[in-house]
């Protein structure tokens, strides 16, 4: 049995006995002796341990219920815990800032942001000139995805978010989030006084779920949106040929792909004249989770349009263009293309 008063003491040594880049028998044996006294002991150890901040604090749960340890800015953690990391591959953010320093877009609607200090981190150091951030103005927030993460809006100087709103709180018939992670709408004055409506979603839910949030987003939209100059944008995980996305284009939005100018290098080989059920369209055989529809008025004032998906990593078949420094899966920049449309 552990001695309390001596628990600080096990530790303390048990650290310094783990940092020796050498360790003799005696040092190994010692180590068994902290281990079973610290009730490291496999045996002894539950299986499922969850870590979560909460208010400010650190606190531990075992799957056997018993009560957590904390530890916060006032009390000291009486523990410790091995995490195991995944280095991330430096390429990987390299090849994502790629993507959009290339595209040079005014406005940029990011998903599965980690939170707001790693985007700020990100544009800092990847989105940078010698005139400071390319996207001065930067909003985050966070939704109901379970791992933290949110939506992200970035906007070039001259364009001034006028409105904004969440909808993360929405909740179905059974009490459950709506929107797997949000659905946010911004409304943006461009240079010049123009006006952009914007909603922006990323849905992680099955099918018939994510249905149910697509019924919500026409009744929030309403009617009237055929006379706005309205963008909705995000990751519906809806097949395109599905009728759950009826209501979208009984709205009268479109998708930008559909339009005479979208462009994107086609699939290399035979995929080249091949169209998969639920792709992009023919010679685009990514299947398409991802869309960008906008209103009539857009729709007629685009000039040009298109995808990039050079920073995804062709797991066998299609194939297309990637970027040269893009060698493996881990080096891509995301799973997702990147869609965009210019407008006169």
């Amino acid at each position: 049995m552990i001695d309390p008063d001596r628990t600080l003491d096990y530790h303390e040594e048990f650290t310094s006995l783990s940092s020796k880049p050498i360790k003799g028998v005696r040092d190994l044996e010692r180590l068994r002796e902290l281990s079973d006294l610290l009730g490291f002991d496999a045996s002894k150890t539950p299986g499922y341990l969850e870590l979560r901040p909460m208010g400010g604090g650190l606190f531990a749960r075992t799957n056997d219920n018993g009560k957590g340890m904390s530890a916060g800015a006032v009390s000291d953690w009486k523990g410790w815990v091995p995490v195991k990391n995944k280095v991330l591959d430096p390429w990987a953010t390299r090849h994502k800032a790629k993507v959009i320093r290339e595209l040079d877009a005014d406005i940029l609607l990011l998903q599965e942001v980690e939170d707001r200090s790693a985007l700020r981190y990100f544009s800092h150091k990847y989105l940078s000139d010698t005139g400071g951030p390319i996207y001065p103005q930067l909003l985050f927030l966070e939704g109901n995805d379970g791992r933290g993460l949110g939506l992200a809006l970035l906007m070039k100087k001259g364009f001034r978010l006028d409105s904004l709103r969440t909808y993360v709180n929405e909740v179905d018939s059974q009490g459950r989030p709506l929107f797997g992670t949000d659905l946010q709408r911004y409304g943006i004055k461009c240079p010049g006084g123009k006006e952009l409506i914007v909603f922006s979603t990323n849905l992680t839910g099955s099918e018939i779920e994510n249905g149910k949030a697509i019924l919500r987003i026409k009744g929030l939209m309403g009617p009237d949106v055929l006379g706005l100059p309205i963008v909705l944008a995000g990751s519906l995980n809806i097949p395109r040929y599905s009728g759950l996305l009826e209501p979208i284009k009984a709205l009268g939005l479109l998708d930008i792909t559909r339009h005479r100018s979208f462009s994107v290098p086609l699939d290399r080989a035979k995929d080249r004249d091949y169209e998969r059920l639920g792709a992009f369209g023919p010679g685009v055989n990514l299947l398409q989770k991802d869309f960008l529809w906008v209103g009539p008025i857009l729709f007629d004032a685009i000039c040009s349009c298109g995808m990039d998906r050079r920073g995804i990593w062709p797991h066998k078949r299609p194939q297309w263009k990637v970027f040269r420094t893009l060698k493996r899966i881990g080096q891509q920049a995301s799973e997702h293309p990147l869609l965009w449309f210019d407008i006169k």
